[in-house]
């Protein structure tokens, strides 16, 4: 027996065994058309009204194509299943299965572990049939059952498997994808939102401001240089509502920010927003120019 014939033989049980896994379920959803065809489901009882053989016996040669095809086929793969299952045992070559589901999950040498549960899910390693145990940790890492291999050494039963790392890595990758993806769209460099305190005697929405996007930034720096210019025109009498945690300071912080973002200067930041502001501006003039003599009188 060469690990050759072992790796082919179980290779090709497998992917056997999953075709017919495939191919059952479809033979379950064509059977389930014909019922809903030829008979009725008592939603009380939970029965149809007539045994699948009368319904079978009732269907056209086309209907019951697609389903016996299936049939036909599944048999063919049984048979074929049965005559490698022989060969298999006729030999009792290694194999090796990877407990699925746990962070460190062991390799198992068959399915009856005693320190698995009822209900634990496999993976079984075609590829890795006929190898040794050295083999085995050498393609998959340190993670062998002592129970199920009890002359391994300890350090081919510790640590995290191959593919544990592997998942890992790859789910960090991903992980670290939309951070950056997240740190290119905020205001901050590091993609962290920013938060600025309110003015204490500003009549404002909230006690705090928080900018999670450069956009929300740009938007607000509009508002805030409105708000500043319109005091400039009206001075004191003017006591419409700023944009939240305005001052002049926060103002500054927010542009500056901005700028180190872009790797600009805060004039090459504010140049941008000239004309939005004055066309703001100008609407403020015109809502308010009948308000300041009725207050001034």
């Amino acid at each position: 027996m060469t690990k050759q014939l072992a790796k082919v033989t179980d290779i090709q049980i497998s992917q056997l065994l999953n075709e017919i896994g495939l191919m059952r379920g479809q033979m379950e959803y064509e059977k389930s058309q014909l019922l809903r065809k030829y008979a009725s489901y008592d939603y009380r009882t939970k029965e149809w009204s007539k045994p699948f053989s009368e319904v079978y016996a009732e269907a056209t040669k086309q209907e019951l194509q697609s389903y016996n095809a299936l049939s036909s086929q599944i048999d063919h793969n049984c048979r074929w299943y049965d005559e490698l299952d022989r060969l298999y045992k006729s030999h009792l070559w290694s194999r090796f299965y990877l407990v699925v589901g746990n962070s460190n999950g062991h390799i198992h040498k068959d399915l009856a572990c005693h320190s698995c549960y009822y209900d634990t899910q496999y993976a079984w390693l075609p590829e890795l049939s006929g190898d040794s145990e050295a083999e085995a940790v050498q393609a998959e890492g340190e993670i062998l059952c002592t129970f199920c291999f009890p002359s391994a050494p300890v350090a081919w039963c510790e640590g995290v498997g191959r593919r544990t790392k592997e998942a890992r890595d790859a789910a960090q990758a991903v992980r670290d994808e939309r951070q950056a993806l997240k740190a290119s769209k905020s205001l901050s460099m590091d993609g962290e939102p920013v938060k600025i305190r309110s003015a204490a005697d500003r009549y404002l929405h909230s006690s705090h401001k928080t900018f999670k996007t450069y956009r929300a930034a740009e938007l607000w720096v509009v508002e805030a240089l409105v708000w500043e210019k319109t005091n400039l025109i009206f001075g004191e009498e003017y006591h419409g509502y700023g944009p939240d945690a305005y001052s002049p300071d926060n103002l500054s912080l927010v542009l500056n920010l901005m700028a180190e973002k872009k790797g600009w200067s805060v004039d090459e930041i504010v140049k941008p927003f000239a004309d939005k502001v004055a066309k703001k501006v100008q609407e403020v003039r015109e809502e308010y120019k009948l308000w300041l003599p009725t207050r001034k009188s």
